[in-house]
């Protein structure tokens, strides 16, 4: 009987975590769409690895803070 409950409330937490992965990398790809289409405007050259990295790195200490 309890196994079942902790199966069922391990299957919720795991549903969970997947819905915030998957929002997490929409997110991701908005600010790197945003990004280029920003140097597209304004005709910039951007070192690419290391400015995705950035605002990788960026992202997730500013969604870690807000947690």
């Amino acid at each position: 009987m309890s196994t079942i409950k902790y199966r069922e409330k391990i299957l919720h937490l795991v549903e969970r975590l997947q819905d915030q992965l998957i929002t997490y990398i929409i997110q991701f790809c908005k600010i790197v769409y945003y990004l280029f289409i920003f140097a597209k405007v304004f005709r910039l050259k951007l070192p690419t690895k290391q400015l995705i990295i950035y605002f990788l790195l960026s992202y997730y200490v500013h969604t870690a803070n807000t947690a």
